[in-house]
């Protein structure tokens, strides 16, 4: 997975009893989780307030670096941009 499409992953996070869930993975994994005995928040990633990652990734052979920003929410504006 390149740097992009690993910070635009739909992703999970239990920092307290909650785990909450973006709303992008399949219902039947909430529903997994849910019948498992976890306390379950769908979060539409859009609404939450999500971090909003970056990633850079240096390519070993050719010594390039590539960039990743979340693109995912509507109303701002991000770009990778590098030398």
């Amino acid at each position: 997975m390149g740097a992009q499409d690993a910070v635009d992953a739909p992703r999970l996070t239990r920092e307290t009893g909650t785990v909450y869930v973006d709303s992008r993975y399949p219902a039947a994994v909430r529903d997994s989780l849910t019948s498992m005995g976890h306390d379950v928040d769908w979060v539409d990633p859009e609404l939450k307030s999500w971090g909003r990652p970056i990633a850079v990734v240096k390519d070993m052979d050719s010594g390039m670096l590539h960039g990743g920003v979340y693109s995912l929410l509507t109303g701002f504006e991000s770009m990778a941009v590098g030398i």
